[in-house]
């Protein structure tokens, strides 16, 4: 049997504020996303994601990807971890999670010192659903440190991200596994 990259917990909890409803995704999904109804394959990987399964997911653009990561980090206990190197593309859906009244943040390179601090105690405080990382950042250890001390409820890899970047993105899948299985605590 194939081991998970992180043992994480097989019994949704509450997240930051975030109730302990069996379907507490699909509250999620219509009363702060503001969708109706899941689309496509989202319930399935929703649902492996708070049973703490691995999940490949393969999505168009725009096909609701986010979703299937964003909504177990705030079922779940913990922060969600989401690597990303793309800057613009953190700012953009921490932007859009923080309108909605989600506890979310990135670390990345664009942040001066005391917002970087800032981020760091709220995350360490159990104050925030969702932490955006580059991988660079991930690649630290004093990053990979600070991970390993917080409750993680799901680490997402937007795989997408890296592959737009072709060969100028030197970590490899192997690699970036090895990092995430490093944050088991």
């Amino acid at each position: 049997m194939q081991q998970p990259l992180l043992d994480l917990p097989s019994e949704p909890g509450a997240g930051h504020g975030v109730g302990r409803a069996p379907d507490r995704a699909a509250e999620l999904l219509r009363d702060v996303f503001g969708y109706p109804e899941f689309r496509g394959h989202q319930k399935a990987i929703i649902d492996a994601a708070l049973a703490g399964r691995d999940a490949l997911v393969l999505m168009p653009t725009g096909g609701g990807k986010s979703l299937c990561y964003q909504i177990p980090a705030l079922v779940r206990e913990g922060t969600g971890l989401v690597v990303s190197p793309l800057i613009a593309l953190m700012e953009d859906q921490v932007g859009a999670l923080r309108e909605l009244g989600i506890e979310a943040a990135f670390l990345n390179s664009s942040l001066s010192l005391p917002k970087q601090r800032d981020v760091i105690e709220r995350l360490q405080g159990g104050r925030l659903d969702l932490l955006y990382v580059a991988p660079e950042r991930l690649m630290q250890p004093q990053t990979q440190e600070m991970l390993r001390a917080v409750p993680l409820s799901i680490v997402a890899i937007d795989e997408a991200a890296f592959t737009a970047l072709g060969q100028r993105q030197p970590l490899s899948r192997a690699y970036l596994a090895r990092l995430v299985r490093g944050l088991e605590r």
